[in-house]
């Protein structure tokens, strides 16, 4: 999706937002050109929203050539990966099956506990009170680097 952005301005960290947002808010569609999670969910059962950076061949190059760079490393001094968790954390996803993330390594627990730990999950206790549930639950501890 940011490769699709060049030259628009938009910030790449905008696009990718907008995109993994749309992917799971928009209305539900089975049309491969719209963003939105599976109309049929008997033929498509999961709403697989991929939250990292999309590349090229061209990209690629660049990044190895001129930054020395690699798809670990840029992913760590991007970020990317927390900026994720806060989004599902803020519950801005209203449909979401799996959560494809770069480097899982780092944030990828963060991503799984606050996913796991949303109010959907959640089950009923015997008195009929519900766990503590999605921004109840503390924010999860996030890595700012990895070696």
């Amino acid at each position: 999706m940011c490769t699709d952005r060049k030259n628009t301005g938009m910030n790449k960290l905008s696009a990718l937002q907008e995109y993994v947002l749309a992917s799971a808010n928009n209305d539900a569609t089975d049309n491969a050109y719209e963003l939105g999670p599976p109309a049929d969910e008997s033929y498509y059962p999961f709403n697989q929203i991929q939250g990292f950076w999309q590349v090229d061949s061209t990209s690629v190059t660049i990044g190895v050539t001129h930054a020395a760079s690699t798809l670990l490393d840029d992913n760590r001094r991007s970020n990317v990966n927390a900026e994720m968790v806060q989004l599902a954390y803020d519950q801005k996803f209203t449909k979401i099956n799996l959560f494809a993330m770069d480097n899982v390594a780092l944030n990828g627990n963060a991503m799984f506990s606050v996913l796991r730990n949303g109010c959907g999950q959640s089950v009923i206790t015997e008195d009929d009170e519900y766990f503590v549930c999605g921004k109840n639950l503390v924010m999860p501890h996030m890595n700012v680097s990895q070696r």
